[in-house]
């Protein structure tokens, strides 16, 4: 019984910093991809929390876009698998 909830307890963690490793790698990418973007606005004359607000407000309507798409398509995915 031990043997086997300390096992569990390993591979949580480890399947835990597996995923902050996938989302730093994310990070990384999405930065390297913007920042031509960001001087951009830089020389637009943004400063660095318009920017920043720029970059926030253009991940939230995408979180909710998904996020609302998620929903519905959970919805009907458990409508259909209940009948």
């Amino acid at each position: 019984m031990f043997l086997a909830r300390s096992y569990l307890s390993l591979c949580g963690m480890l399947s835990t910093l597996l995923a902050a490793v996938a989302i730093a790698l994310a990070i990384n990418r999405y930065c390297e991809r913007h920042v031509n973007t960001a001087a951009l606005l830089r020389t637009f004359g943004y400063a660095g929390p318009d920017i920043l607000k720029f970059f926030l407000v253009q991940l939230g309507v995408i979180g909710l876009l998904a996020g609302g798409l998620g929903v519905i398509l959970g919805f009907f995915a458990q409508t259909f698998l209940v009948l």
